[in-house]
């Protein structure tokens, strides 16, 4: 995370801004599950945020794929997250089309990683359940790595 020297004004805006927020309804399925969109996770911050000197930038950099998400407050304090952004053209959509689903995405994760929100159904570890319906944590597989317990 990206921050300005100090965020106190920040830090005081957000908790009073919180406290207004919404959870985002999670109204679009992508199987297995259910996942708040974007349109929907800004209806529920943009107003809250606004009204305690708060607003969110985002910068999409080519170069290096990434979208940097930013929370700036009227002070110029700021914190910032980042994603990056998975996108090529492959026949079926092309590159500007690929990577306008990709920023939407990031633009919602960041947000929601920003602000403390669930903007998706927790389906961690669903892959962990055996055929019995328990949990396996003997191992747990993260794409490159493992951790053992």
């Amino acid at each position: 995370m990206m921050k300005s020297e100090n965020v106190t004004n920040l830090l005081k805006a957000l908790i009073q801004a919180k406290s207004k927020i919404q959870p985002p309804k999670k109204t679009k399925k992508s199987y297995p599950n259910t996942y708040a969109p974007l349109e929907e996770v800004l209806s529920k911050v943009e107003k809250p945020l606004h009204d305690h000197g708060l607003v969110l930038s985002h910068d999409r950099n080519l170069e290096t794929k990434l979208l940097v998400t930013y929370l700036f407050h009227e002070s110029g304090e700021f914190i910032s997250t980042c994603s990056p952004l998975d996108f090529k053209s492959d026949g079926k959509v092309n590159a500007m089309q690929s990577m306008g689903a990709a920023s939407t995405y990031a633009m919602r994760y960041n947000i929601c990683a920003l602000l403390s929100l669930c903007g998706e159904e927790d389906t961690d570890a669903v892959e962990l359940i055996d055929a019995k319906g328990e949990r396996n944590w003997r191992t747990i597989g993260l794409k490159n790595y493992s951790i053992e317990l």
